[in-house]
This record gives structure tokens, sequence and C-alpha cells, in this order.
């Protein structure tokens, strides 16, 4: 999508370590409606479900995953492409053992929701020999930092929807941002990584000419694309706005259009 990718960078300079379930593809949360839920996977379309979410069920396995916002995610992983800044993997699936179908589901969702030739979240691993993940995710941290040299602990990144690994995330040096249903770790991530001055003056040059770009395209989902990095530039201003108002404002000024059907 932007003009230019990580791929074409010498080195990585930061990364991101996105947990799977819960953090990109969506979990059963308690507050959203069971019936709604199970319709999500009984259809797995979106023309009778909320329009900002996708679903996808495994052809082999069976088994359901759902997105919130696709365009979103997408966005996000190409600026901190652009940037120079890796996103990968770090999910318990890699650490599963013999469960090897965990993780082929895994790709196959990530594939079905992002594509086959994105530049993130590319080349899943299985790490069967590192320790059980359920107190941490250091480990699997630690292989990253080993595997791209990326050696200054705070330019590591861990987003996961499990709190259980903040603390030994921070008290290992890492960052820590927490993944919840309103997809305000996306905006986080990208605030906490890219430094605002860069980020303005690549939006208005690089992301408007490409959106200028698409408007040509006919295709319906051309245009929807362009809707969403709209909506995406507008939703990351007012988080960051409502990031420096006092908490009851916070609460008044919801930045994402999906409050009214996640908190009911």
């Amino acid at each position: 999508m932007f003009n230019t990718s990580a791929s074409e960078h010498a080195q990585y300079t930061k990364i991101v370590v996105w947990d799977f379930d819960g953090t990109i593809v969506g979990l059963e949360p308690s507050h959203i409606d069971k019936q709604i839920f199970e319709q999500i996977f009984q259809t797995c379309a979106t023309t009778n479900l909320h329009p900002d979410i996708t679903a996808f069920i495994t052809p082999v396995t069976n088994n359901p995953f759902w997105l919130i916002k696709p365009n979103y995610f997408k966005i996000t992983f190409e600026l901190l492409d652009h940037f120079n800044i890796l996103s990968v993997l770090g999910s318990q699936r890699m650490v599963m053992g013999k469960l090897q179908y965990a993780l082929n589901d895994c790709n196959e969702a990530l594939n079905f929701f992002f594509g086959k030739k994105r530049q993130y979240l590319t080349n899943i691993e299985a790490l069967h020999t590192l320790s059980n993940c359920n107190d941490s995710k250091n480990d699997i941290i630690q292989h990253y930092t080993n595997k791209y040299q990326v050696l200054n602990h705070s330019n590591i990144t861990l987003i996961d929807d499990a709190l259980c690994y903040e603390m030994p995330t921070k008290n290992s040096g890492y960052n820590f941002i927490h993944a919840t249903s309103d997809l305000s770790h996306l905006f986080e991530v990208v605030k906490s990584m890219i430094p605002s001055h860069q980020l303005q003056s690549f939006q208005y040059f690089d992301i408007m000419a490409d959106v200028a770009e698409k408007m040509g395209d006919p295709k319906a989902q051309s245009t929807h694309y362009v809707q969403d990095v709209l909506d995406y530039w507008n939703d990351y201003c007012v988080f960051c706005n409502s990031n420096n108002q006092p908490p009851q404002q916070k609460q008044k000024n919801g930045f994402t259009k999906l409050q009214t059907f996640f908190h009911k």
C-alpha cells in the first residue's frame, strides 16, 4: 500500500510482538451477546452482522475466527512496516508442541484476512523448544530480540489481551500494550512507536497520495478501503485527543463506531 516497505531497509529498528487470539482475531468477550457471537460463525459473512466484522472458518479444522475492521489492522501493520518496525507473532500457538494444527489455523486466518503477499507477520515459526508461556512471553520476545538484533528492550513492545503478561514484560524492560475490543491498541502502538512529526508528514504526503490514486479505482472494495483509511485517521486523531482529556471526558468521546455493539 505504501511507497516504501521494510523489506527495502537494511535492518529493523523496533519490533512489535503481536498476540493472536483476542488481540488480532476475536475471542468471545463476556460483554458480547451470545446469540450474536454464534451468528457470526453460523453465517460466516458480514451481510447480516455488524458491517465492521469479517469472519473466517478454516477449511480443514473448521475452526472459526473473526476480525473487527480488517483494514484498520492492515493500515496499522503497513504503517509500522513503512517506518521500519517489524511486526511478528507472539502467540501461545507457537509453543504448543505437537499441536501443529493450531499454527496452521493461524497462518490460514492471517492469509485470509491480510493476504499471502503481506510484508508483516510472515514466516510464522513453531517455537517448540521454548518454555510454556502461560505466565510470561519473555522467551518469545527474547527469541525475536536475538534473531533481528534489536537489543534495546525499550524498542520492543508486546501487545496482548491478557494482562497477566504486563508485569513480566515490563519488568524485563520491554513495553506492553493491552489489547481491547475497541481497537485502541492499534492507535496506541502507532502513537508510541512512530514520532508524531514523522507520522503527520507521512499522513499528508504518502497516505493521501495513495488514497487519491485509489479513488480512481472503480472497484467497490477499493472505495471501501479509501473510506477506511479516512476513518482510521479520524479515529486516530480522536484517540490522541481523548488521551489528553480527564477520564470523564474520555468516556464520553469514544473513538470507534463499535462501542454500541460491544458495550451493551
